[in-house]
C-alpha cells in the first residue's frame, strides 16, 4: 500500500487511498451502526476530522451513545473538536432549501480547515434516508460531480441508501456514481466495486459477467421473466425467499407460484407494462412458498425493451418483507390491545393539528366524554365539554404548551346527560423549524373513581392519623413504660417516655441479636436465654405473660427489678405483627419488701432472743441460785462442795451478757455505725490470739506468725469475726487444744486479689450433714440463734458485708473427726 492509503475500520475494505467515494446499502439501524461506527472510531484514532450528517435510522443521540460505548475517551475528542455530528437538515437543506452546489463547496471548505489544524483529511458519512423523490436525479448528479472530484481531495466518504426506498434502477444509479458499493447478503457483507463510474450503467447492461456478479449477489430477490411470464433466470436470493432451487424455479412461471388472491391484480398491470401504459409497477404481495407459506414481498417490476422500444422481457426485483408484515400486524394486534386497554384504564389519547384546529382522538377519549368515536374534534368543541368553571385553566394549559413548557392538569368535563367526570390531561406540543408550534398531543384519563377513593382514602387517613395521635399521647403519659416491637426481629419501634427513661443508656432501637448482650436475669439469679424473653414468647409463641419479674444489672452496682407484661399483636388474618411489653419498675418495692422482710426477721429474732435465749439462760441462774438459797436457809452457811453451784448462775449470765453484746453490735452495724477502714489482718490475728492464749482450766496452743501490712477494707467488728471462730473452738472442745492460724495472699480466679485466713483445730470437729445445716442457717431469717449459732451468724453476716467469703471444712479432707478448718477471704487493699 501506499503511504497515502487509510485504513478505513471496515474489515471487508481494509486500506483505501484518499478520494475513495463508498455507498453503503443497508435495511436496518443495525446495519448503519456496524459500518458508521468503525468507520468513525478508525478515523479519530487516525487524526482524521470526522463528519456525520445523520437521519432516520441513526440518528445524532444514536451515534453519540454508540460511540461512547466504542471509544473510551470519545468525549475528548468531542472537547477537541475534532468529530461534528450534524442533522440532515442543518447540512443539505439549510436556510430549508437543498443546495447541493452549496453542500459540495461546504466538505471542501472543512477539508481546509481540518488540514489548516493539523488533521491528516477528511473523513465523511452521511445518510440520506430524507432524500424524497422530487429531489433524486438532482442529488445523483450532486453524487456524480463528488465521485469526478474527490480523487483530487484528502478525503474518505460513504453515502447510505435505505434498500426500503430503492428499486432496481435507483440501485443502479447509485452504483454509477460511486467507486465501492457494500451491502449484506445472507447477513454477510459484500463488497462491489465499480470500475468504470461514467459508463456504469452501460457496463452493466454490455457486460453479462458483471451483470451475472451483481445480479447473483444482490441483496434483493432478482429474475428474468420471459414475456410469458415463465422464468429465464432467478439468484439465490429469490430462491432463498421462495424456498425453491434454481433449476425448479425456471420449469415455473410466475403466476404458479402467486397467491391467488393477488394474481388479478398482477396480471392486468403485466398488461399495462406490455401496453407501455406504464414503464414500471410496485407493490405488495404474496408468494407460495415451495412449503405452501405465503411470503410477503414487495416487488418493483420494470419492461426491459429492445433498442426499437420493442419488450423484451421482465426485471423483477423482490424484497423479502415477511417480517415487516408480521411486524405490521403486531402494530395493529397492539393497536387493537391499546384501545382495549385504554378503554380497560379509562385513558383517550389525542393528537392536535393546530393550524388546521382538528384533533384526531382514540374511541376512549370520546367515550370519556360520552360521545361516539368521530374522524375528529375541534378544540371549541371539546371546550364545551369542559365546565365552564374549568374551561380558563385548560386554555391556560394550551397557552404555556404552544411555548414549550409540557403540562398535566386536572378538570371536570359534563357528559351530555349531565353527568360530571373529573379526567387528568397531560400534552406538550411539537415546533417547526421556525420554533412556530404545529402540533400538539397528549392522553386524558378518567380518574373520577380514584379521586373519590382519594379523598375516601384521606378521610380514613386522617381518622387513622387522629386516633394514632390519640392512643400516642395516651401511651406517652402512662405513668408505667410502654415498649413495642415488631416481628419477627423484635426491633423496638415505639417507646414512651417512662420506657426511655427506664433504657437510658441503650441504642435507640435495636433487634434481638442485641438482648443477649443486656444479660437479663430471672428473679432466682438465673439468666435468661433470648428464646425465654417474655417479649420474645409473645411474638414467637404468642403467649401473654402477667408479672413477669426480670432483673437488669445496674450500671451502680446491684441489680434493678422490673415487672413485665407482654402480649402479641394480631392482624386481621390473625398473624402476629407486633409485640407490646408493659414495664413498671419495682426496684424500690422490691428493696423496700426485702427491708421490712428483714426489719421482721431481725424484731422475731430481737423477741426470740429475748423470750427463749436469754429467758433460759435466767432460768438456769434462777435455778442455780434458789438451790444455793436452800442449803443456806437449811445448814446456815454455804461449805466449799457447795461453792461451785455460784459458778454456773455467773455462767449463765456471762452468756447472757454476750448475747445480748451480739445482737447489739449487729444492729450498730445494720444501722451503719462502724465506720469502715484499712485495717491490718494480721495485726487483729495477733490480737485475737493473745485474748485467748491463756484460758483457765485449759490446756490451749495457738500456732500463729505474725504478718503485717496485709490490708482489708473493713471495720472494728473484724476482730469479733475471729474472736468468734477462736473462741467457739476453744467452748465446743474439751481438754488440750491445738489451734494453728494462717494467712496467704492468693488471685480468685479473676475475681480479684484476696486475704486467706485459715483457722484450723484439732477438736472434735462437725460432720459433714451439721456442716451444711448450720451454714444453711448462717442468715437472719433462718438462724433463730438459739445462742450459739447466733456468733457464726454475726461472722457470716461481716463477712458478707465486706464482700468476702466464709466456710468450713475438715481440717483433714475426708476425716472430720480430726478436727474443723474455717477460711475467711476479705479482698485485698491493693496499693
Amino acid at each position: 500500500m501506499k503511504e497515502e492509503d487509510r485504513e478505513t475500520g471496515i474489515e471487508k475494505i481494509g486500506k483505501v487511498p484518499w478520494g475513495t467515494h463508498f455507498c453503503l446499502f443497508y435495511k436496518t439501524r443495525d446495519d448503519l451502526m456496524e459500518i458508521i461506527v468503525p468507520y468513525l472510531v478508525t478515523g479519530l484514532k487516525s487524526n482524521e476530522y470526522c463528519m456525520c450528517i445523520t437521519s432516520e435510522p441513526f440518528i445524532g443521540d444514536d451515534v453519540k451513545a454508540s460511540m461512547r460505548s466504542a471509544v473510551p475517551d470519545y468525549d475528548e475528542y468531542v472537547k477537541k473538536g475534532q468529530i461534528e455530528i450534524i442533522p440532515y437538515n442543518e447540512w443539505y437543506l439549510a436556510d430549508g432549501i437543498l443546495n447541493l452546489k452549496q453542500v459540495l463547496n461546504g466538505w471542501i471548505k472543512k477539508l481546509k480547515e481540518a488540514l489548516d489544524r493539523g488533521y491528516d483529511g477528511l473523513r465523511i458519512t452521511g445518510n440520506v434516508f430524507w432524500l424524497n423523490r422530487s429531489s433524486w436525479n438532482d442529488f445523483m448528479d450532486y453524487e456524480k460531480e463528488v465521485n469526478s472530484i474527490i480523487r483530487d481531495y484528502r478525503m474518505l466518504a460513504i453515502c447510505s441508501y435505505s434498500l426500503d426506498k430503492c428499486d432496481a434502477c435507483d440501485v443502479m444509479d447509485i452504483l454509477n456514481t460511486h467507486q465501492y458499493a457494500f451491502s449484506k447478503n445472507n447477513g454477510e457483507w459484500r463488497l462491489y466495486e465499480n470500475s468504470d463510474t461514467k459508463h456504469a450503467r452501460q457496463a452493466l447492461i454490455k457486460n453479462e459477467e458483471t451483470f451475472k456478479r451483481l445480479f447473483d449477489q444482490s441483496p434483493i430477490g432478482s429474475a428474468i421473466v420471459s414475456l410469458d411470464y415463465r422464468f429465464t433466470r432467478v439468484n439465490p436470493e429469490l430462491c432463498r425467499i421462495l424456498g425453491y432451487s434454481s433449476e425448479e424455479l425456471l420449469s415455473l412461471s410466475f403466476p404458479d407460484i402467486t397467491h391467488p388472491d393477488d394474481l388479478t391484480d398482477d396480471m392486468d398491470k403485466v398488461k399495462k407494462l406490455l401496453s407501455g401504459e406504464i414503464a414500471h409497477f410496485s407493490k405488495e404481495k404474496r408468494y407460495i412458498r415451495k412449503d405452501g407459506n405465503a411470503v410477503w414481498v414487495n416487488i418493483s417490476v420494470r419492461m426491459i425493451t429492445g433498442p426499437d422500444g420493442r419488450p423484451l422481457y421482465f426485471l423483477p426485483m423482490i424484497e423479502d418483507i415477511t417480517e415487516r408484515k408480521r411486524a405490521e400486524e403486531a402494530l395493529r394486534k397492539s393497536e387493537i390491545d391499546l384501545a382495549r386497554a385504554q378503554h380497560t384504564a379509562h385513558i383517550g389519547n389525542w393528537d392536535w393539528d393546530i393550524e388546521k384546529n382538528r384533533a384526531t382522538c382514540s374511541d376512549e377519549f370520546f367515550r370519556i366524554l360520552g360521545q361516539k368515536p368521530a374522524e375528529f374534534i375541534t378544540l371549541e368543541t371539546f371546550l364545551s365539554f369542559v365546565h365552564e368553571d374549568d374551561r380558563e385553566i385548560v386554555e391556560h394549559s394550551n397557552e404555556i404548551a404552544k411555548k414549550g413548557t409540557p403540562y398535566s392538569i386536572n378538570y371536570r368535563i359534563v357528559r351530555p346527560d349531565g353527568v360530571e367526570r373529573i379526567v387528568q390531561d397531560v400534552g406538550e406540543a411539537i415546533f417547526d423549524k421556525s420554533g412556530k408550534p404545529v402540533r400538539m398531543f397528549g392522553t386524558i384519563q378518567d380518574i373520577t373513581e380514584r379521586i373519590e377513593a382519594d379523598r375516601e382514602k384521606e378521610k380514613l387517613l386522617k381518622q387513622l392519623e387522629s386516633g394514632r395521635r390519640r392512643l400516642e399521647a395516651v401511651l406517652q403519659n402512662m405513668p408505667l413504660g410502654v415498649i413495642i416491637v415488631e416481628v419477627p426481629s423484635c426491633k423496638v419501634i415505639m417507646k414512651n417516655r417512662i420506657m426511655e427513661r427506664l433504657t437510658t443508656g441503650l441504642p435507640e432501637s435495636f433487634d434481638i441479636s442485641y438482648y443477649d448482650k443486656l444479660k437479663l436475669f430471672r428473679a432466682d439469679g438465673k439468666q435468661y436465654r433470648i428464646d425465654e424473653l417474655p417479649l420474645v414468647r409473645s411474638i414467637k409463641n404468642g403467649e401473654v405473660i402477667i408479672g413477669e419479674e426480670i432483673q437488669v444489672p445496674s450500671c451502680e452496682g446491684g441489680y434493678k427489678a422490673f415487672s413485665i407484661n407482654s402480649t402479641p399483636i394480631y392482624d386481621d388474618a390473625g398473624n402476629i405483627v407486633n409485640g407490646v411489653a408493659i414495664v413498671v419498675d419495682v426496684t424500690d418495692k422490691k428493696r423496700a419488701e426485702n427491708e421490712l422482710f428483714s426489719a421482721k426477721a431481725q424484731t422475731e429474732l430481737y423477741v426470740d432472743l429475748m423470750g427463749h435465749d436469754i429467758n433460759n439462760l435466767n432460768q438456769i441462774a434462777m435455778g442455780y441460785l434458789e438451790l444455793v438459797h436452800e442449803i443456806i436457809e437449811l445448814e446456815g452457811f454455804l461449805d466449799k462442795d457447795h461453792a461451785s453451784l455460784l459458778e454456773k448462775p455467773v455462767e449463765s449470765l456471762k452468756s447472757s451478757s454476750r448475747l445480748i453484746d451480739n445482737v447489739r453490735k449487729l444492729q450498730r452495724e445494720k444501722m451503719g455505725h462502724y465506720e469502715p477502714g484499712f485495717i491490718d489482718v494480721g495485726e487483729v490475728l495477733k490480737d485475737v490470739k493473745s485474748q485467748y492464749e491463756s484460758v483457765e482450766g485449759r490446756d490451749i496452743m495457738i500456732n500463729y506468725t505474725p504478718v503485717s501490712g496485709y490490708l482489708v477494707n473493713a471495720n472494728e467488728l473484724l476482730w469479733d469475726v475471729f474472736s468468734n471462730l477462736v473462741g467457739n473452738a476453744i467452748k465446743h472442745s474439751s481438754g488440750p487444744l491445738t489451734i494453728d492460724i494462717g494467712v496467704s495472699h492468693i488471685h480468685d480466679n479473676g475475681a480479684g486479689e484476696f486475704y486467706k485466713v485459715m483457722i484450723d483445730d484439732n477438736g472434735p470437729g462437725i460432720t459433714d450433714a451439721l456442716k451444711s445445716k448450720l451454714f444453711d442457717r448462717l442468715n437472719l431469717i433462718n438462724t433463730r440463734a438459739r445462742g450459739k449459732g447466733f456468733g457464726l451468724c454475726l461472722i457470716k453476716m461481716l463477712v458478707d458485708d465486706y464482700n468476702g467469703k466464709f466456710w468450713v471444712e475438715d481440717r483433714v479432707p475426708g476425716d472430720h473427726t480430726q478436727g474443723c478448718r474455717f477460711v475467711v477471704m476479705l479482698p485485698a487493699v491493693v496499693k
